[in-house]
């Protein structure tokens, strides 16, 4: 079924409803490379719905032991991005992650032995709010905390490679597609699959899913060219940005800004896909790369925007066949 354009929408479904030594000396944040500091190497997991910068943070100095302070010119009174999931990677890598978010534009410095500060730049209108639960939910939701202990985040980020411990239900889920999936409140689940590795000038396929299993209709903007289909980061293994190929430029002057809207109704699911990554990234240097996907749904009920983001997960490019 092809895309309509932005004004109109394309149904999935049958009705429609309209990311040991001692320091003596404060390293400047100029002279700071976050990438080149040993500490900073030990690898995280994190895995959250809409968190603060203080939940990252903290679930950062939970697993390696080091420090890390917001300046007070950090967002830190309300979420700042959207539900998010990174799988065993350096923190040095969801750190550059936070301090690049569009509401921080910031830069870690070195202040101490094992510690580290964010500073913000970023001086515009904050976040909004997330909208109150009322107290009959929230009620409803500590009933239901006490009942059943908290499930493991589903599936996988590659075959064989597991973001944690899985139920017998999740164990199936990765049977069946082996995605990553990141669970938002009103039941939409936000996945990726793409190869663990692969070789230069191989057909490198990344996919997404989004699977509908609540009870409202969710909205998703579909941009008119593959390369905006999913708002992608791709990096390699010392933090440098990969570059875009000719072809990944010249498709992204010409996107429009119009597209389709997609409508995804309660109990469907819908894949965007990128058939060839590398066509719009160079990806022909073998090495260890790293891919952040994010994509925003909007509940057609509450007409909430929420952000899905996932990574940054690694992967790695081999030798070209002979």
């Amino acid at each position: 079924m092809a895309f309509l354009r932005m004004s109109k929408l394309r149904i999935v479904g049958k009705v429609v409803s309209l990311a040991i030594f001692a320091v003596t000396a404060v390293v400047s944040a100029q002279d700071f490379d976050i990438r080149r500091d040993s500490d900073l190497a030990v690898k995280v997991t994190v895995s959250f719905m809409a968190p603060k910068a203080s939940d990252l943070t903290d679930a950062w100095a939970k697993q390696t032991g080091l420090r890390f302070i917001l300046d007070s010119n950090v967002i830190q009174d309300r979420p700042i991005q959207g539900n998010t999931y990174a799988g065993n990677v350096p923190v040095w890598l969801v750190m550059q992650s936070l301090a690049n978010n569009k509401y921080v534009e910031g830069k870690w410095e070195k202040v101490g032995d094992k510690t580290y500060k964010l500073t913000a730049k970023y001086k515009g209108e904050p976040p909004p709010l997330p909208p109150a639960i009322s107290p009959a939910r929230l009620k409803q939701l500590e009933q239901a905390r006490a009942q059943k202990a908290p499930q493991p985040p589903l599936g996988v980020a590659t075959p064989g490679t597991t973001s944690g411990p899985l139920s017998p239900a999740n164990e199936k889920a990765q049977a069946e597609d082996g995605f990553i999936y990141i669970k938002e409140e009103r039941g939409l689940k936000f996945g990726v699959k793409f190869p663990k590795a692969s070789r230069a000038e191989t057909p490198f396929k990344v996919e997404a899913r989004f699977v509908n299993d609540g009870q409202t209709d969710w909205l998703i903007t579909i941009p008119d060219s593959d390369v905006k289909i999913l708002d992608l980061v791709v990096q390699t293994e010392q933090g440098e940005t990969v570059p875009m190929t000719p072809n990944g430029e010249r498709q992204t002057q010409l996107v429009s800004g119009s597209g389709s809207v997609l409508l995804l109704l309660a109990g469907k699911s819908q894949s965007l896909k990128i058939e060839n990554l590398a066509l719009i990234y160079d990806l022909t240097r073998p090495g260890e790369y790293f891919i952040e996907v994010s994509k925003t749904a909007q509940n057609q009920l509450t007409k909430e925007l929420v952000h899905f983001k996932i990574g940054p997960l690694p992967f790695t490019i081999g030798r070209a066949p002979k």
